[in-house]
């Protein structure tokens, strides 16, 4: 297998963290490679501080805004290496990272191959190591698309993919319905399009969260996410779809009231409550909601499982007698 990696950063506003980013390329034991940096409308100096590296394997392309989507879609065609990385310009590789997969991309001969990998906070917080719900193993797109359904295991960071099987998907989509969730459709496609995929349990990466990040306010992931399975629907269960629906739709409600955005919430409310015509649950909980919002969760849980829920409360209750 020809094991040239073509690495694409996608970068945005990301001087104060994008020259940490570079250097832990920099710093692989695996040396085929080139970086495109692609400078998306930055206004902060990214694009100068990514001069100040003279490696010839890095360069870096301007665009307009338009998003993670539309840049790495840049950064792969400008780019030809058989293989196709991706890091974030405030994320970082562990240094073994890229040499471990290329070897699990020869034994294995995979279309996607990822890892597990470390989350750590600017604000403070404990390195957490039991982010990432990695599936470990080879598994082929039938096994691996209702693994994918029901969560995203895969982190941008963490993967290689043949460029083979990313052009044939047909790259990410650049619909701004997607943004943020943009890999996670890719992944779905992939699968679809019954492509291997390989989990390693090596934690060779490590994903940053700061205040700027992309996904730092859930409700900025889960809209997208929404529509990204709803997309998807028609290749698993019905009853498969409308579970994971009801559930994310549940999540980002929840996500706004504990935000006190009561607006938002009735508006997602309102929302789901068109997509399931024709639960009487789910016009319940828009009452509720406008009704006594506070109080909206608790309720919920009974209105949802109620069998379950009591089960549960008194299994405990008797537990801690």
């Amino acid at each position: 297998m020809a094991a040239y990696v073509s690495i694409i950063m996608p970068a945005f506003n990301a001087a104060a963290y994008i020259r940490e980013s570079i250097q832990s390329v920099l710093e692989q034991t695996y040396h085929d490679w080139d970086l495109i940096v692609v400078d998306d409308g930055s206004s902060d100096g990214t694009a100068e501080v990514v001069a100040r590296f003279t490696d010839p394997r890095i360069r870096c392309v301007t665009r307009a805004n338009g998003g993670q989507a539309a840049a790495r879609n840049t950064g792969i065609r400008e780019t030809g290496g058989p293989l196709i990385a991706f890091l974030d310009a405030d994320d970082l590789w562990l240094p073994e990272k890229l040499a471990r997969q290329i070897q699990a991309l020869r034994e294995t001969k995979a279309d996607v191959v990822y890892c597990d990998g470390y989350v750590f906070f600017e604000s403070g917080e404990p390195e957490r190591s039991d982010f990432f719900a990695v599936v470990p193993g080879l598994k082929s797109g039938a096994e691996m698309l209702p693994l994918l359904y029901h969560h995203n295991r895969i982190a941008t960071l963490s993967a290689i993919v043949t460029r083979e099987a990313v052009e044939q998907a047909g790259l990410f989509d650049e619909s701004r319905r997607y943004q943020n969730c943009e890999d996670y459709e890719l992944w779905l496609r992939l699968a679809r399009a019954a492509c291997s995929f390989y989990g390693m349990t090596d934690k060779l990466m490590r994903y940053r969260r700061h205040a700027a990040s992309t996904t730092h306010r859930d409700a900025r992931l889960l809209e997208p996410m929404i529509e990204v399975v709803k997309k998807h629907s028609d290749a698993v269960s019905p009853q498969t779809a409308r579970s994971r629906i009801r559930g994310l739709y549940r999540d980002l409600v929840t996500t706004f009231l504990a935000e006190a955005n009561v607006r938002q919430a009735q508006r997602v409310m309102s929302e789901f409550a068109c997509w399931d015509r024709a639960s009487m649950v789910t016009r319940c909980q828009q009452i509720l909601l406008r009704l006594a919002p506070a109080r909206f969760a608790a309720i919920s849980r009974w209105l949802l499982y109620p069998a379950e829920y009591r089960l549960t409360r008194w299994r405990n209750k008797f537990r801690s007698a």
